[in-house]
């Protein structure tokens, strides 16, 4: 069956084969642009995912980050507790160390044993003091540190244990 002439943006359509050409041009077309569709779409998805996952794991190293962050911020804390402490104990150890070798000296000095008692009380009374310094001491020293110096209390600033003390009295309270 013959076609009749028709336009076609200015164009002559003059046997029925054409329209036909026109048609399978059009239908090729349209399934190269689904093809092209789906691909694409397909890519999207995968680099969407992979977009997904990525900031997932951003996440995780955010918070791993943040958690590592509070921990070092706890860590100067604890460090500048524990620097005050062991601060605070050498501060307290001096004018033990004093007090502790003139009780000892009035000790060796008086022979009225009602006195005597008097200082055995206070001697012992810096003792439980000696050994609440030494506890804060250790606690400040970080894991594996031997004590700094040979100056402690119950030591002259020689290192050696001051000769006014009794044997006992020095060895319980050097720190």
């Amino acid at each position: 069956m013959p076609v009749a002439a028709t336009s076609v943006h200015g164009r002559h359509v003059t046997q029925d084969n054409e329209m036909k050409d026109v048609g399978e041009g059009l239908n090729a077309m349209l399934a190269e642009l689904d093809d092209l569709h789906r691909s694409l779409s397909q890519r999207v998805a995968a680099a969407t995912g992979e977009l997904r996952d990525r900031n997932k794991e951003l996440v995780r190293s955010y918070e791993s980050v943040s958690r590592l962050r509070e921990t070092a911020a706890r860590a100067q804390q604890l460090a500048a507790v524990g620097q005050t402490m062991a601060n605070v104990a050498h501060q307290i150890g001096t004018p033990l160390n004093l007090v502790s070798g003139h009780v000892q000296l009035l000790q060796h000095e008086i022979s009225d044993p009602p006195s005597g008692g008097v200082c055995g009380i206070v001697e012992e009374q810096i003792d439980r003091v000696v050994t609440t310094v030494k506890g804060l001491l250790e606690r400040a020293r970080p894991p594996g540190e031997s004590p700094a110096g040979a100056h402690r209390l119950g030591h002259g600033a020689d290192g050696r244990r001051d000769a006014r003390r009794r044997p006992r009295a020095a060895a319980s309270r050097s720190i």
